[in-house]
């Protein structure tokens, strides 16, 4: 039994020593662990050998020891090195951005963007600009005369990225001030929340919708809205759909709240926007009014763009649509 006990003994230390050595650890360090490895190797070794009670015991406890002492080490270091590395960088950027910014300026943008809870990434958005419409009630509506009626769709996957995001609403807004009670809008049409890949949906809608719009906005609470842990680096997808009232020419401005980024692994864009409805006698561009902010226009088919770097919390675009050069119009406009 005890000679069984020596190959499964000589692989988990192998094991150990191997997973200590890939640690990014000084060389004196590694080798005070193989010395100390091997005391412990040699003492349990000569503990199966011995007859000697005392001895054996006495030569197990030490190699006992000196294992332990090894495993320690290898929690230890990886951890306090880790979190050393994390706040060496931290208090580098400190520094640095004190050359730039005065402290207090610096501790409010360390606030609005580092220490979010959550991010958001592939912002889906569709817009169809028309001048009649049909709400989800069956009422038709037709936009009064130098106004338009936008209807958007609009998705996104919310991540976690701290503990406090389990706590956190997830509010959205329409153009309130824009209200006409006659047409009913803005408001939202629904609000779908999609869980597990999809496999999950929870529609908001009709009557169960209102319960969660005061006219202004939805929220969306920790009851509706349960994101997975951050470790697990699941998303849950959040799908709104609304009519938005807007003058034309005119704009419309989105407003991105949360740290929005594209996930490494992939090259799908940050954010893609396509009008996919528009009146014959209107052009839409889009605009950020940051010279660093580009959409690029896909070249699949028009009205069609694609963002891929990063939103900061507050920084969006605005959808602004003018009327058409007279000569450009193939045929006399018409309401939609």
């Amino acid at each position: 039994m005890k000679s069984k006990l020596l190959p499964i003994l000589f692989l988990a230390l192998l094991f150990i020593l191997l997973s200590y050595l890939a640690l990014p650890l000084t060389r004196q360090l590694k080798l005070i662990a193989l010395i100390v490895m091997a005391l412990g190797i040699i003492a349990i070794i000569l503990a199966i050998r011995t007859q000697n009670k005392f001895g054996k015991d006495f030569l197990r406890d030490i190699g006992i020891a000196c294992i332990v002492a090894v495993l320690v080490t290898v929690i230890y270091e990886s951890s306090t090195r880790s979190i050393e590395r994390r706040e060496t960088m931290l208090s580098g950027i400190d520094v640095a951005m004190a050359e730039f910014l005065p402290q207090r300026d610096w501790e409010e943008m360390k606030q609005e963007v580092l220490h979010r809870h959550r991010i958001r990434r592939n912002i889906d958005i569709e817009f169809k600009i028309s001048r009649k419409a049909r709400l989800s009630s069956g009422k038709y509506i037709t936009a009064p005369p130098g106004q338009i009626i936008l209807w958007m769709k609009y998705g996104y996957d919310l991540y976690a990225v701290a503990p406090g995001a389990a706590y956190e609403p997830v509010r959205h807004e329409v153009a309130y001030e824009m209200y006409n009670p006659e047409l009913e809008i803005p408001r939202f049409e629904k609000v779908t929340v999609i869980r597990d890949h999809g496999r999950k949906e929870d529609p908001w809608e009709g009557e169960r919708l209102k319960r969660i719009f005061d006219g202004k906005s939805i929220v969306l609470g920790p009851d509706i809205v349960q994101l997975p842990d951050p470790q697990s680096k699941q998303p849950v997808r959040i799908v709104s759909e609304r009519y938005e009232l807007m003058g034309a020419p005119g704009s419309y401005n989105l407003v991105i709240p949360e740290l929005t980024l594209r996930t490494e692994s992939t090259t799908e864009p940050t954010i893609k926007v396509d009008v996919t409805e528009l009146p014959p006698d209107l052009d839409v561009r889009l605009d950020t009014y940051y010279a660093e902010h580009k959409f690029t226009p896909t070249g699949g088919s028009d009205n069609s763009w694609t963002y891929s770097n990063l939103v900061l919390p507050g920084q969006g675009f605005t959808l602004i649509v003018q009327s058409k050069p007279r000569a450009s119009i193939g045929a006399p406009a018409v309401n939609q």
